[in-house]
């Protein structure tokens, strides 16, 4: 298996699903969803990620548009 669903914690501005997963200027994966964690506080998303870079803690990035927000790989249920 080369991608999983992984749980992923935003921080910046609210991106579109299908928004591209970055890591060191390559696409590691995408955006499936994002919803408002209202027990987090912040901004959830669910993507698909490759198998190197599911690990919870990992910072990707997320680029929409001009925007840029920060995405950490975190366990599911959120936490």
């Amino acid at each position: 298996m080369n991608r999983r669903l992984v749980g992923l914690l935003l921080a910046g501005p609210e991106p579109s699903p299908a928004a591209p997963l970055v890591l060191d200027g390559k696409e590691v994966g995408r955006l499936t969803s994002v919803a408002r964690a209202f027990g987090a506080g912040t901004l959830a998303a669910l993507g698909f990620v490759r198998r190197e870079h599911w690990t919870p803690g990992t910072e990707l990035v997320v680029h929409h548009g001009e925007r840029v927000t920060t995405a950490r790989v975190s366990e599911v249920p959120l936490a």
